[in-house]
């Protein structure tokens, strides 16, 4: 994996945690239904559209 992804990938969840904290909502608040599957979703459709002859 390139280092670029690692980093981002450390930005990404340091930042959704941060935000969370911020917030003063608990990390529960991510684990329910409707949660995993906006992050699924956007996450799929941000791949798509990043690379659009991948499919």
């Amino acid at each position: 994996m390139p280092r670029t992804s690692v980093i981002g990938l450390i930005v990404g969840v340091t930042a959704v945690v941060v935000g969370i904290v911020l917030k003063g909502v608990g990390l529960s608040s991510l684990l329910n239904e409707v949660a995993i599957l906006m992050i699924i979703a956007g996450t799929i459709v941000t791949v798509i559209i990043a690379f659009p002859k991948w499919y």
